[in-house]
């Protein structure tokens, strides 16, 4: 089910990094430009870090149809394998965010642009990877792995922490993350939170530098 919501208006906030957690999200790592023309390390590497965690909570890893069969039978003893497409095996920044109400757990569908997009993003094609988040609980619930989960459509920063408003506030208006068509922003902006409204003025300071790799933080 897709939502037009903030989690915040409904009651539902980001969970800290130390809050009980029942399951961890991975993906099968093939990719040459970041695993190599041969990944079989990586790939036992995260076969390592996904047997460690399926002692204490459910494992889920995502592999596109290529690679499930493969997947499966080097992970499959300790994770629930989705057959799910994407350009990397970056989980953390294309998997959907999990926000809850002490009751329902709901997954935030990020846009994701391989951190650049056409300015300067790590790889060309990044349309399977922007899929990802809403693919995820959707094929999760099919195999009847894990909470039910809703989705809500793409959000921008609903969460952040007060700490990073002035990085998220770098990252959002660079060029990179509001588009090519939209213009630098000048003076103040509004940042809807989880529990707070923060209000920001942007410097004249910000640099590309300052708004490419860090804005990962932010996000």
């Amino acid at each position: 089910m897709m939502l037009h919501s903030l989690p915040a208006q409904d009651g539902f906030y980001m969970p800290a990094e130390f809050a009980p957690q029942s399951g961890v999200l991975l993906v099968w790592p093939v990719r040459p430009g970041s695993w190599g023309v041969n990944p079989r390390s990586a790939q036992q590497a995260f076969c390592a870090v996904m047997r460690a965690a399926s002692r204490s909570e459910r494992v889920y890893l995502l592999a596109d149809a290529a690679h499930l069969d493969e997947a499966r039978a080097q992970a499959g003893e300790f994770a629930t394998v989705l057959e799910i497409e994407t350009n990397d095996a970056w989980a953390r920044d294309i998997g959907p965010t999990f926000v809850t109400n002490g009751r329902e757990v709901r997954g935030i569908n990020w846009r994701f642009n391989a951190w650049g997009g056409t300015v300067d993003g790590l790889y060309a094609d990044w349309t399977a990877d922007d899929a990802a988040a809403n693919a995820t609980p959707t094929s999760a619930a099919t195999v009847g792995a894990g909470p039910t989960v809703q989705r809500i459509r793409r959000a921008g920063l609903a969460v952040a922490a007060s700490a990073l408003l002035a990085l998220a506030l770098l990252a959002v208006t660079h060029l990179t993350r509001a588009g090519p068509s939209s213009p630098p922003i000048r003076g103040r902006r509004t940042f809807r939170m989880s529990r707070r409204t923060a209000r920001a003025w942007r410097t004249r300071s910000a640099t590309r530098r300052c708004t490419t790799g860090a804005s990962c933080s932010a996000r």
